[in-house]
């Protein structure tokens, strides 16, 4: 639209200090909120979606899991935030060539694992997290996948076989 006379636009002296004051406090708040965070810190939304936060994006934990448990869900917590991605590396109590390294994203994981069959032998579990054996028969074991990603950790949902025994020992990196 041209300016003309005819359709003039007035902005009294009030409002354009009442306008551009608004837009210097925005701006001024907006500065605050993107001011550099932590060293090696990375900016990231808030769970609520409602404002930026700066965080290494990072947790590193472990759990145990008592292998003659019975099925059932497990949830994990205390991460900080609500993950994207876990790598886990796990291994039975006591016992030798036994180990497992599983990563997952959401609902979509696979896991390796070396299990203490006749001859010790490493195995692909697709669509599979977690699976921990102690058994040299293969009959025996425990498996978990990735039932949700939480607000503040991860749920597991572990299947038991047979009748394992001992303790898993895991320890894994979370990625927000």
């Amino acid at each position: 639209m041209a300016w003309t006379a005819i359709n003039p636009v007035a902005i009294g002296a009030a409002t354009k200090k009442t306008h551009y004051d608004t837009l210097w406090d925005n701006a001024d708040f907006l500065k605050a909120l993107l001011y550099a965070g932590a060293a090696n810190s990375k900016l990231f939304t808030n769970a609520g979606a409602t404002a930026p936060e700066w965080n290494d994006g990072v947790y590193v934990g472990a759990f145990s899991r008592d292998l003659s448990a019975a099925s059932g869900d497990a949830a994990y917590t205390s991460f900080g935030f609500k993950p994207a991605a876990v790598i886990v590396f796990g291994t039975v109590n006591s016992a030798a060539n036994i180990f497992t390294i599983g990563i997952g994203k959401g609902t979509t994981e696979n896991s390796v694992s070396l299990l203490p069959l006749t001859a010790p032998a490493w195995t692909g579990a697709p669509n599979i997290f977690v699976y921990i054996s102690r058994d040299a028969a293969g009959s025996d074991y425990q498996t978990a996948i990735i039932k949700s990603m939480d607000a503040d950790g991860m749920t597991l949902t572990w299947t038991k076989a047979g009748t394992p025994t001992g303790t898993g020992l895991f320890y894994f990196m979370a990625f927000r």
